[in-house]
């Protein structure tokens, strides 16, 4: 038997010449009818009804025929005892409401755990940032707020503007500058940039130096999908196979140079160039976020977050 409810048109009358749709059945009626019209099923009275619903015998009634004229047929037959017994009508109508039930049941139980936890923010950031332990400190600060639940999103540099706008994340954090009618980038830091070589200083030879950091002078792009940073000192490198590496040394080889955010490293395997020759740069970090956003506090929070780095 076809739904009521989610296909084509219907009628129990059809020699009164109307076929009413299911989608302008829908468009009548509110979640409140359908409550209304549920616990009557059930309590096959209506004076239990409207005890059940908080209101009256009248309200349950007029609720009851809005329905009924929607639907151009009867949903109860009324007995002299007082007590109701649902039409044909009523029974599909009942058995057609019951995924809506569940839905609103689901999206009930959701709108509670939001006012109980609060939203959930997802912060992103690209695999390399992520490691270092100012941004580990700051993801640990904003977890302990009250305002939200915070959830990590891990975000390729290359695809921040993407997933901001595709609701992937709320707040990207990273060296891209996004800006424009769709975007707002707050400036919060500038973080450290070194140079690791993979083992101990490498005497004579010529090893592979790469950066998982995109500076703004990038040449034209090689056959190994590595591009040539700068004057072709370095190799542009993914940050997942720089973070492999951080995991797994022995899969680097030995001598191997590799310029990115300061992180820890184990001093087995790594060494810091810059550390012995007294040399470091810094990497810009900014905020981004979408201008309209429905998170009302999303501005502060990136105003907020450069005095957070700061006290790092």
């Amino acid at each position: 038997m076809r739904s009521i409810i989610r296909t084509g048109n219907f009628s129990n009358h059809p020699a009164d010449g109307e076929m009413i749709r299911g989608d302008e059945f829908l468009d009548a009626l509110s979640i409140r009818h359908f409550n209304v019209f549920r616990t009557a099923f059930i309590e096959k009275d209506i004076s239990a009804a409207a005890t059940e619903m908080f209101t009256d015998r009248r309200a349950v009634l007029k609720i009851i025929q809005v329905i009924e004229k929607a639907a151009n047929d009867q949903l109860f037959i009324h007995k002299s005892d007082g007590t109701i017994s649902p039409t044909a009508f009523g029974e599909r109508l009942f058995n057609d409401t019951n995924r809506l039930e569940r839905h609103v049941r689901a999206l009930s139980a959701t709108a509670q755990r939001i006012r109980e936890r609060g939203r959930v923010l997802r912060l992103a950031t690209s695999p390399s940032i992520f490691r270092t332990q100012a941004f580990r400190s700051i993801f640990a600060s904003l977890g302990k707020k009250k305002e939200f639940r915070l959830s990590f999103v891990p975000v390729a540099p290359e695809a921040a503007g993407s997933a901001l706008s595709q609701g992937r994340c709320d707040l990207y954090i990273g060296h891209e500058k996004l800006e424009g009618d769709r975007f707002a980038a707050e400036h919060i830091s500038t973080l450290q940039i070194r140079e690791y070589c993979r083992g101990e200083t490498p005497e004579g030879g010529v090893r592979p130096r790469y950066s998982v950091v995109r500076p703004e002078t990038i040449a034209k792009p090689k056959p190994s999908k590595r591009r040539v940073v700068n004057s072709a000192d370095y190799l542009a490198l993914d940050e997942t196979e720089w973070v492999r590496w951080l995991d797994h040394p022995q899969l680097c080889d030995e001598g191997t140079r590799v310029l990115a955010p300061q992180v820890e490293t184990d001093p087995r395997f790594w060494t810091a160039l810059d550390e012995q020759d007294g040399k470091t740069t810094g990497l810009e970090l900014h905020a981004c976020r979408m201008r309209q956003h429905p998170y009302e506090f999303l501005p502060a929070l990136c105003n907020s977050l450069g005095r957070l780095f700061d006290s790092q």
